[in-house]
């Protein structure tokens, strides 16, 4: 129960340029904390809220079913605690209120407090615009960048060069290979 009383979040802006960033650190975060698979699927035998689980203790228990009905109780305990614990940090790493209202309106009729899955799902269909038009449109911002000012420095262009190669693999299923990548060096 230690790691719920310090949570921390990473922090969301809302600006469509920076979700894909920040959606790898928090699914990096959520893997840290163990329950970045309620984000990643949806688990159809989720508790309800309503239903107060307690880890059972299953010390000295020998009998096979016993075991498993305790067995499947400890599982669907982590379960519901990790749908809590990203529900959560996705409601407090939020700063702008649309995305706020996106996470608060996936609450379900058996998840009351909140679901995750649903929550990411909603931030993602906000910010992760994904159309020909999108895929045209980095596709070219990619083919046209150059390192034209002295001054820039070449790690951060290089950086957002292979940034929008990785959202072309990414989102749209379109591999750039390092020789391609090469030519704007």
């Amino acid at each position: 129960m230690d790691d719920l009383k310090t949570i921390r979040t990473i922090p969301f802006d809302g600006k469509r340029s920076s979700y894909i960033m920040w959606a790898a650190k928090f699914m990096n975060y959520c893997q840290l904390k163990d329950c970045q698979h309620v984000l990643t699927e949806f688990h159809t035998d989720m508790p309800v809220d309503t239903t107060t689980l307690s880890k059972p203790d299953i010390t000295g228990i020998t009998d096979t079913d016993l075991l498993l009905a305790a067995s499947n109780r400890t599982r669907l305990y982590n379960l519901q605690r990790a749908n809590k614990s990203a529900y959560a940090m996705l409601a407090m790493a939020v700063n702008d209120p649309v995305s706020f209202n996106a996470i608060e309106s996936s609450k379900t009729t058996t998840l009351t407090l909140g679901c995750a899955r649903t929550a990411w799902l909603a931030l993602e269909n906000l910010h992760k615009t994904i159309t020909t038009t999108t895929k045209w449109e980095l596709e070219q911002q990619f083919n046209h960048s150059e390192l034209r000012n002295e001054s820039k420095d070449p790690d951060l262009w290089f950086a957002e060069l292979d940034l929008m190669r990785t959202q072309l693999r990414i989102d749209h299923n379109l591999k750039i290979d390092d020789t391609k990548l090469a030519t704007h060096i």
